[in-house]
């Protein structure tokens, strides 16, 4: 079995967005998923404006392909007064099964919205996905809030991102220190702090892409070049990311 813990479906509706956000759509994320020998892929909104109807687009991708996608929503209180209500249909009526990609935090003190959105999730027992890029002090923001949300699980999407391997090794290291804390490692493009996470944290490294901004079948091949033990290699894959999503089914 193989997971695809990060992709996404739906285009962007931000006017001059990146054509990054595009081309987001259900057929190009399977198409790439069967190219690379992909079983599931968890699928989150893409940036918008308005993610309750951005959920509402990736409920009905999961309802139409139960047996290849896994679903996580998003919220904005920055842009959405009834947030909370938005929260609880995509979890409670759409049924999915965790949060993200959430953007670089705020400062830990002065971000009450996201402290209670951490806590609303640690209730329902599902994960938040924030993503992790080294910019500035963002990346300690984010195990901040990891470790001060005990029972939430957070997932540090891209691990710190592209070449910056000593962003990776403070991932891995808070990894190691907080119980609740995983990465994901799409992006990651230095072999030895891939390598590294596998070795040290072998429990909570995920298996992702980025998909369809980034082809699998690619970073499904970069994680083999790891030559991790074959124990190792399936929880990475899948392993891992099955036993946050049980959590929920557990409830």
């Amino acid at each position: 079995m193989i997971i695809d813990a990060h992709g996404y479906v739906g285009d962007s509706n931000i006017p001059r967005c990146s054509a990054a956000l595009l081309g987001c759509s259900v057929d190009e994320v399977l198409r790439y998923a069967d190219q690379a020998g992909i079983d599931r892929t968890v699928i989150m909104p893409n940036r918008y404006h308005g993610y309750r109807e951005a959920n509402r687009i990736i409920a009905d991708a999961v309802r139409a392909h139960p047996d290849r996608f896994i679903g996580f929503g998003k919220v904005d209180p920055a842009q959405d007064r009834q947030w909370r209500d938005t929260l609880r249909i995509a979890v409670e009526d759409h049924g999915l099964v965790g949060l993200g990609e959430f953007d670089l935090p705020g400062p830990y003190d002065k971000d009450p919205d996201l402290h209670e959105i951490l806590d609303r999730c640690a209730d329902y027992r599902v994960p938040v996905m924030f993503h992790c890029e080294n910019l500035g002090d963002a990346i300690q923001r984010e195990i901040q809030f990891a470790e001060g949300h005990p029972d939430t699980i957070v997932i540090l999407g891209h691990m710190g991102m592209g070449m910056q391997w000593a962003a990776h090794r403070t991932c891995i290291r808070a990894a190691q220190e907080l119980d609740n804390l995983y990465l994901e490692m799409s992006t990651v493009l230095v072999q030895f702090t891939l390598k590294e996470a596998g070795e040290k944290v072998p429990d909570k490294l995920l298996f992702g892409s980025d998909t369809p901004c980034v082809n699998p079948k690619g970073e499904l091949e970069r994680l083999r070049a790891m030559q991790f033990d074959r124990a190792t290699e399936q929880k990475v894959l899948s392993g891992n990311i099955s036993r946050i999503l049980a959590r929920r089914e557990r409830e």
